[in-house]
């Protein structure tokens, strides 16, 4: 099936409108390869046909499956490792300090696909300050996926994804074999609050945050729309709060607001 230059232009706006995120021209062949299999699932033979349906939105199933189709949820077990040595090493034991009377942290993975990263900063809590299980600690992990989300919450993975970034010990301490998966124990997952949230379109109450990751997602979007999630997310942060971005999102942070933890490629900004 092959996708006209026409219906590629409407589903991009569509998938912008609904989503934030942008496709430039050189995405079609992309988008086409993706949603192929998701017409022949809806028993569609012509893409035309499939982006009119999409469009019309008349099928909630159709156009969810071809969103999170289009967009991409690649993610992985402590990827990019400054930024968990930034967490270990600055972050939380400046919170554990700051936040002695309290005894509270929130944290908020703001684009937290399948959960490797929210599990990841779970893990290295577990791991490094076993003083925090005495506090408070509320996780919130949010994506626009339904279905992404439901994966998050089971925590289930196969190997290949196991072995992109998770240490040895950490699998046998903290998961257990599911068939041919890995699932991470019951008491971790149910530490983590997995909500749906859409950061384009109005967002639910959320408490004020000790620790916001909002790592390579901004660059999906449009400039004014990156702007606009990032002023949100810095007003939800508390005045010492630490914020988290991908390389290719840091210079978005060229405020007065932020200052950069000093760690080369962290993406770790503490709020001033």
């Amino acid at each position: 099936m092959k996708l006209s230059a026409e219906a590629f232009a409407k589903i991009g706006s569509i998938v912008a409108e609904r989503s934030g995120i942008v496709l430039d021209k050189g995405k079609l062949c992309f988008v086409e390869q993706r949603i192929t299999p998701i017409a022949q699932e809806f028993g569609i033979s012509d893409l035309d046909v499939f982006v009119e349906q999409f469009g019309q939105g008349s099928n909630p199933r159709l156009v969810s499956r071809a969103i999170d189709a289009i967009a991409t949820y690649e993610t992985s077990f402590f990827r990019d490792m400054p930024a968990f040595k930034a967490l270990r090493e600055v972050v939380l034991p400046k919170l554990l300090k700051a936040r002695t009377k309290e005894r509270a942290l929130n944290i908020w993975s703001g684009s937290c696909s399948s959960g490797q990263e929210a599990y990841s900063v779970l893990l290295t809590i577990q791991e490094r300050f076993p003083e925090l299980r005495d506090w408070t600690v509320r996780f919130v992990a949010t994506d626009m996926s339904v279905s992404i989300l439901n994966r998050a919450r089971d925590g289930k993975y196969s190997q290949l994804e196991i072995n992109r970034g998770l240490p040895a010990p950490l699998l046998l301490k903290y998961f257990s074999k599911a068939g041919l998966e890995w699932q991470i124990k019951p008491e971790l997952r149910s530490r983590i609050e997995f909500r749906e949230l859409n950061l384009v379109r109005p967002w639910p109450p959320l408490p004020k945050m000790d620790i916001i990751l909002l790592r390579n997602v901004l660059v999906y979007f449009e400039t004014n729309t990156k702007k606009d999630i990032l002023g949100k997310a810095s007003d939800l942060l508390r005045p010492d709060g630490f914020m988290f971005l991908g390389s290719a999102e840091m210079p978005l942070m060229s405020g007065n607001t932020f200052k950069k933890v000093d760690m080369a490629r962290s993406g770790c900004f503490e709020r001033i």
